[in-house]
């Protein structure tokens, strides 16, 4: 798909349907289409509550939007974005997103549903939702990732990591390509630069797991299994099987005793290598490129 098209219909269609089979077909990457809709100017989303937590009760986002439990969703005020499955449509219907996408398809807000699967059905329908009257516009994640891809290439830029295509991973890459020089092609080469990367927008989400309630610097994670419901939130969002998973949840725990300032917001600012921001900032050309647009925003909030 052409990322001008995919843009216009992003925009301009009300009932969206994006598939992407999840790995495995198990918990892997669940969620990593989401910045790819988030970056199309939506900014609110409902999923199941668990995706979000760890072990507690707890929330947490890797990135920024606005999240709503779907029974509190009465009527459209907001356009919004419906992530699920089809486990959790066909086995917990207060889950089911048969009433929203109704309400939402006659109203003026858009919806974008992900679903696990290219069939993915509603409750108590009979035929794929792709082939529901109520879609405008069924699309795989595959193609919109094609989409953005394209739009990188024409300013330029890759989407550098191997093995995922959580758009939110790459920027993250390419920031530290900015700010060092050095291209990253792994996720977990992005994880070990982390300690070194203060600046990167993907500790403000960590942070949220591992900053101190109530003291300065972090608090580690203390139970085996606290560190792998880390990791079953990492897997979410990124395609990592358990093993890998576990792996970085450990890694990124043990930042948060070896480098406690990395979770702890007003410590980063003070980091000696918080000035490679400035530099990579002055590699930007926001008022030309959006792509850059949003990496100012990153790098600025992060000075």
């Amino acid at each position: 798909m052409q990322w001008r098209k995919f843009d216009s219909l992003i925009s301009d269609t009300e009932v969206v349907f994006i598939s992407d089979p999840i790995k495995n077909g198990n918990v892997e990457g669940l969620l990593r289409a989401l910045p790819a809709v988030l970056y199309s100017g939506f900014d609110d989303v409902t999923c199941p509550k668990s995706w979000l937590q760890l072990e507690d009760p707890s929330r947490h986002r890797a990135y920024e939007y606005n999240w709503h439990l779907l029974q509190d969703i009465e009527r459209p005020q907001f356009d919004l974005v419906a992530a699920t499955t089809q486990y959790y449509e066909n086995n917990l219907p207060v889950y089911s997103l048969q009433g929203l996408v109704n309400r939402y398809s006659v109203s003026d807000r858009q919806i974008v549903v992900i679903g696990d699967s290219e069939n993915f059905e509603l409750a108590g329908t009979v035929r794929p939702f792709r082939e529901d009257p109520v879609v405008d516009r069924a699309m795989k994640y595959q193609e919109v990732y094609a989409a953005y891809e394209q739009q990188y290439e024409e300013h330029g830029m890759e989407l550098p990591l191997k093995g995922t295509k959580n758009l939110f991973l790459h920027d993250n890459a390419n920031l530290y390509e900015l700010a060092t020089g050095t291209t990253l092609s792994s996720v977990e080469g992005l994880i070990d630069v982390l300690p070194d990367a203060p600046y990167l927008p993907l500790l403000e989400g960590l942070s949220s797991v591992f900053a101190s309630g109530s003291t300065y610097g972090s608090e580690p994670l203390e139970s085996t299994a606290a560190i792998e419901a880390f990791g079953k939130w990492l897997r979410r969002r990124i395609e990592l099987d358990y093993n890998e998973a576990l792996s970085v949840a450990r890694t990124i725990n043990d930042y948060a005793i070896d480098h406690e300032q990395l979770f702890d917001e007003a410590s980063r600012t003070q980091m000696p290598n918080i000035n490679d921001a400035r530099t990579a900032r002055r590699e930007l050309t926001p008022e030309e490129n959006s792509i850059h647009e949003r990496y100012n925003v990153w790098l600025s909030n992060a000075l």
